[in-house]
This record gives C-alpha cells, structure tokens and sequence, in this order.
C-alpha cells in the first residue's frame, strides 16, 4: 500500500459516523473527506512523478493507492 496514512484517515471518517449512527455524517463528513483524499493523492502521485521520474512510476505501477487491487 502506498499510502497508509490517508487510508487509515479515510477509514476513520467512514467509520465515525457509523458508529455515531448518523445517516447525515457520510454525506457530510465521509464523501468529502474522501473527496478530498483522493485528490491529494493524485497530486501527491504527480509531484513525486516529476521529481523521481521512471522510478516513481514502477513504485505507482506495483502498488495501490488505499486497497490492493482496488485503487
């Protein structure tokens, strides 16, 4: 996995509202934060592109994002 860090935060705010047992917080709280996320790790993937070139992009190519085989 590429990024532990944004999923175990992606995780949180999927599961914080399930917990509170809010229907309102996943579309307040959860698809905004993922939103979010993904767009950082798209930016995140092209800065590190530009820096270290091939290498970054058999890192991307070998990994995922969040879930393996997923995204």
């Amino acid at each position: 996995m590429r990024q532990p860090d944004v999923a175990a935060r992606v995780l949180f705010y999927v599961a914080l509202p399930a917990a509170v047992g809010d229907a309102w917080g996943w579309a307040t709280l959860t698809l905004p934060a993922v939103a979010a996320s993904a767009a950082c790790c798209r930016r995140e993937d092209r800065l590190l592109s530009a820096r270290h070139g091939d290498a970054w992009g058999a890192r991307v190519a070998a990994t995922a994002h969040w879930l393996p085989r997923v995204w």
